[in-house]
């Protein structure tokens, strides 16, 4: 499955992400919703590791309004295999 996609499902079911660091480019991101664990996974999309570590500061958390501008980026995602189409610059700075 195309990671934006999955990432998207994951995201509109979640109010908080917690992410963790593995390597330069690659993270772990868990979701909560209602301060309950729902799912995980990692992320190695770089526009899209962009936008998390923007919207995270220094906690390593993403919170409601964090949560808000990526549902907004992300939520629309075509239903394809053409990742060029999600590579667009971010827009959270």
């Amino acid at each position: 499955m195309n990671e934006l996609i999955d990432f998207s499902e994951k995201l509109s079911t979640c109010d908080f992400i917690a992410i963790t660091p593995v390597s330069q480019d690659r993270m772990y991101c868990r979701f909560y919703a209602d301060g309950l664990y729902v799912d995980r996974m990692f992320i190695s999309h770089l526009s899209l590791l962009e936008d998390l570590i923007l919207l995270s500061k220094d906690d390593e958390v993403i919170e409601e309004n964090g949560i808000s501008r990526l549902k907004n980026k992300y939520a629309e995602i075509p239903k394809t295999n053409d990742e060029e189409s999600c590579s667009e610059p971010s827009n959270f700075e």
